[in-house]
């Protein structure tokens, strides 16, 4: 294996030993502060319309795909769930993208 071993939380080399785990703590915690999360590409954008009901948006924020991927709509006399279900698709869109962490063996 030519790679060296990377913590996935803070970033830094894996001790000797210590190689074939993803994070430290084996033989003590991570020697630096964890590493910044980068900002969550799928986000959630809530626009108030002229009639009064409100209409969520959920955004592709990456620089090489900005777009909209849909809207709902919460309608004045709706169940009350657009907010709920929007944050639903955008919590499980982000998670099933990958965080740009340093990636172990």
């Amino acid at each position: 294996m030519t790679e060296k071993a990377l913590c996935r939380v803070c970033g830094e080399p894996m001790p000797e030993g210590e190689q074939m785990f993803k994070f430290h703590g084996y033989s003590g915690d991570c020697p630096k502060p964890p590493l910044p999360k980068p900002p969550a590409p799928y986000v959630v954008e809530r626009h108030d319309q002229a009639d009064g009901s409100i209409t969520y948006e959920i955004w592709d924020k990456r620089a090489a795909s900005y777009r909209r991927l849909c809207s709902l709509n919460e309608e004045l006399d709706g169940d009350g769930t657009a907010k709920a279900d929007a944050e639903m698709i955008t919590r499980a869109l982000n998670a099933s993208t990958p965080t740009g962490r340093p990636e172990g063996p």
